[in-house]
């Protein structure tokens, strides 16, 4: 007896069980296999999540078929920007620091109140406000993760002498911030380090790092549930010139360098590190990714990483959500000619799975160095840009806006696009806006060469609505309009278009 021979029930159950390319390939075998998939929801549905790298929503309880359509229709609103609906949303109070992350966007206030709320999205149309409340301590930033009901408060201390005490606060969000999370063996988290005149806190499942880049640049990072310190490093053990810090999952993370103390910064054009944390005393240095090398009279004045939130699990109720490794990583470095008073700007956009990837193949040796001819050329895309990007959430999962190209108004703004690098070209070869094909900065004074990427990418320009917006913020469902200050100290109105 054949596969083909068993009847479909059992046909079904075996190919249900294999991963979406073995599923693809069994439909080449033959027409019956090929029918038999293609006209069975639960496999295509399988199939088109895998392609944007999604999770199914455990908690939804929406039918297969129903979850494939949605799935679809969302693709095609994001390629096309056909927004399903647009509300004017107000979280009013002057802002310290704010976080959009898993629908809610939340903002601690100058006056130390919190403001918090559910944004509208495509099955719920409704702001639903959380909480307008006041804290209890004075918070300096905060960071959360809606899906275990979490926030993370790091407390404005007073600074001792060179050194400050570091405490961090684990809260449930649906109280306000006002009580411990009950997974949390400590109400507080400690540790001492220089002064937090410039730092941020970001949380992946169950660990928090908080990174500290002025005066002095460190990273703390702890298991939030158990209390533990699990890595902590500052300047004085690494004496490479850190500029920003980024996790790549839970237990691994990069960090930018500008110099790394070692060659002449005239020719340095700045690195990535990659590093590993949890299974050894302190953190294991796995890989050095370098950036394209600069001419003798240029240098590296700043390498900006940024990147979506992390989130443990898909949002309740959802169909489905973002795998927590489907994101790309944006590095944005200036480049500064002090000698002819000029400055260029270069984004890099790379997978999270190309850095991941040279995690996994460390063979307990040293740090593996790969040269950017090695890299980048192949696994990013590099924009010269006319403005730098200055405020958070403007990368998730794959998307992310930005301003690319030269100013196009008689008020000088380059139009800002939504890019999108969850890109097939063989499955979708003739897609408007796909850049399927390498293309080239300049190296004018810079570089010593042109720098070219064939990284692919979908890109479309946002429509301004009639509105002079200065930035945009985008999540899995949304894309955010932003006007107001230069550095959007208010983020009183926003504009929402939901996906």
């Amino acid at each position: 007896m054949s596969f083909l021979d068993l009847p479909v029930e059992l046909q079904l159950l075996v190919i249900g069980s294999l991963n979406h390319l073995d599923i693809l390939n069994c439909s080449l075998v033959c027409k019956h296999l090929h029918d038999l998939i293609l006209s069975t929801a639960e496999l295509q549905y399988r199939i088109e999540l895998a392609y944007d790298g999604l999770i199914d929503g455990l908690t939804c309880d929406l039918p297969i078929a129903m979850r494939l359509q949605r799935l679809l229709d969302r693709r095609n609103a994001w390629r096309t920007l056909s927004a399903h609906s647009h509300s004017t949303v107000s979280v009013p109070g002057e802002c310290r620091a704010y976080e959009l992350v898993g629908g809610v966007f939340a903002k601690v206030l100058e006056t130390n109140g919190f403001n918090a709320a559910w944004l509208p999205s495509t099955g719920a149309h409704e702001f639903v406000p959380l909480h307008i409340t006041l804290l209890d301590i004075p918070v300096k930033d905060f960071a959360l993760d809606p899906t275990q009901d979490l926030i993370m408060l790091l407390e404005q201390t007073p600074v001792e002498g060179a050194a400050q005490e570091v405490r961090v606060h684990v809260r449930r969000l649906s109280t306000g911030a006002s009580t411990v999370h009950s997974d949390a063996k400590e109400g507080v988290l400690h540790a001492c380090t220089t002064h937090l005149r410039g730092c941020t806190i970001q949380v992946v499942e169950d660990v928090v790092g908080l990174y500290n880049w002025s005066p002095t640049h460190g990273a703390v990072v702890w298991n939030w549930k158990t209390g533990e310190t699990l890595m902590m490093f500052d300047e004085a053990t690494s004496p490479r010139h850190i500029w920003d810090f980024a996790f790549l999952s839970s237990r691994s993370y990069a960090v930018t360098i500008i110099h790394n103390g070692r060659v002449d910064p005239r020719r340095f054009g700045g690195s990535i590190e990659i590093y590993t944390f949890g299974s050894t005393p302190g953190p294991v240095h796995v890989a050095t990714l370098q950036f394209p090398d600069i001419t003798p009279w240029c240098h590296v004045a700043e390498l900006n990483a940024m990147s979506g939130p992390f989130t443990a699990r898909v949002s309740p109720g959802k169909p489905f959500g973002t795998a927590p490794t489907t994101r790309v990583h944006t590095f944005t470095v200036r480049y500064a000619l002090p000698s002819f008073g000029e400055e260029a700007a270069v984004c890099y956009a790379v997978h999270n799975r190309t850095l991941i990837g040279y995690g996994r193949a460390h063979d307990g040796g040293g740090p593996r160095v790969i040269a950017w001819e090695e890299w980048g050329v192949q696994g990013s895309r590099a924009f010269r840009l006319a403005v730098a990007v200055r405020w958070h959430r403007y990368v998730y999962g794959e998307h992310f806006a930005y301003p690319l190209g030269e100013p196009t108004d008689e008020q000088n703004v380059p139009k800002y696009h939504l890019v999108d690098f969850n890109i097939h070209p063989k499955r979708e070869p003739d897609q408007d806006g796909l850049v399927a094909g390498p293309s080239t900065v300049d190296p004018d004074k810079f570089f010593c060469e042109p720098i070219v990427t064939e990284l692919p990418y979908h890109s479309i320009v946002i429509p301004d609505h009639d509105k002079p917006y200065l930035g945009f913020m985008v999540d899995d469902e949304r894309l955010l309009g932003l006007s107001g200050g230069p550095f959007f100290d208010d983020l009183g109105l926003i504009d929402v278009f939901t996906f």
